[in-house]
């Protein structure tokens, strides 16, 4: 349900009161559960996170255990012999650290006397705006775009672009990639992270007759796929002639990020009479952290659903 019409609802089921302070009449608690639940709905990337797990217990600096299940085979096992158990099966287990997000907002006095439902909601929708917009600034450098690769995590599989900073093979490189990351590494990707530069590129791609029919557009002309994988460009990471630096990554949504919440959000409202205003404070406990395993044997945890394009590093 939408921020307005959950507001409306309220209001009416509380129209006997005689306040017309619409904050006054509903739990900051109901506000805050609003705000999350429209942040999540406006994330870019919130399709790329595989698992997400609470601990209302837990603050600033605590750390959460995020656990998902490895991908498992099955063998042809002739009648009368044992099923091989090589291995003992367990989770991955990805330890995310949570952190603090806060905002807080004035507002004089009289316009929170004179708020309307639909202010209200307006406000909401702003505050929850901007925590999803700061969740996918934080996922957007997790997954080290714009960063130097090895940054945050080793990834499961790299490519090279031919030339620092010259984006013209790119696309090779995102087909090159997905066709590993299927066949050699048995993964499904199904997302591409790209910063506005390779999107820039992606878009010349398209004008390439050999090219589009791989990738595909909306009624906006705006990228939505490319090689069956669903396109999120963002703004929060930038391209240029770095070496080794990440300009897109390929994700297997089912085994790339995790995340955590800590203690609820909150919503609260300050007076503060000496200026005559009321500050709206929200607070949220939040954390994301990749996936990474040791399943080659080689002693280095990688990131098992990533894949990176990047500069090269000479």
């Amino acid at each position: 349900m939408a921020i307005r019409e959950t507001l409306q609802k309220e209001f009416e089921e509380l129209a006997a009161t005689t306040t017309a302070d619409v904050a006054a009449i509903i739990p900051s608690e109901k506000f805050a559960k609003l705000i999350i639940e429209e942040a999540s709905l406006g994330r870019r990337l919130k399709g790329v996170i595989t698992a997400s797990e609470e601990a209302i217990g837990k603050g600033e600096g605590d750390t959460v255990k995020v656990r998902i299940l490895p991908k498992v085979s099955v063998a042809e096992v002739a009648e009368g012999e044992a099923v091989s158990d090589a291995e003992v099966f367990k989770p991955v287990a990805s330890t995310v650290t949570l952190k603090r997000y806060a905002g807080a907002w004035p507002f004089t006095a009289q316009s929170i006397y004179h708020a309307s439902i639909d202010l209200t909601a307006a406000l909401l929708k702003r505050i929850a705006d901007a925590w999803a917009e700061k969740q996918d600034e934080v996922i957007s450098k997790k997954l080290d775009l714009g960063a130097v690769s090895g940054t945050n995590y080793k990834p499961a599989l790299a490519k090279a672009l031919a030339s620092a900073g010259n984006f013209e093979d790119v696309y090779d490189k995102i087909k090159e990639l997905v066709n590993e990351m299927r066949h050699n590494k048995g993964l499904s990707p199904d997302y591409l992270v790209v910063t506005p530069e390779v999107y820039a590129q992606l878009q010349k791609d398209y004008e390439d007759a050999t090219k589009r029919k791989f990738i595909q557009v909306n009624d906006n002309g705006e990228i939505t796929s490319v090689l069956g994988l669903k396109v999120i460009v963002t703004p929060f990471a930038h391209a240029d002639s770095t070496l080794n630096q990440v300009v897109a990554v390929v994700l297997d949504s089912k085994n790339a990020l995790v995340e955590a919440t800590g203690l609820p959000a909150k919503f609260e409202e300050k007076r503060e009479p000496e200026a005559d205003v009321y500050k709206e404070v929200f607070n949220a406990y939040w954390g994301v952290e990749v996936i990474k395993a040791d399943f080659d044997g080689d002693g280095v945890a990688e990131a098992i659903g990533i894949g990176q394009i990047v500069n090269p590093s000479t």
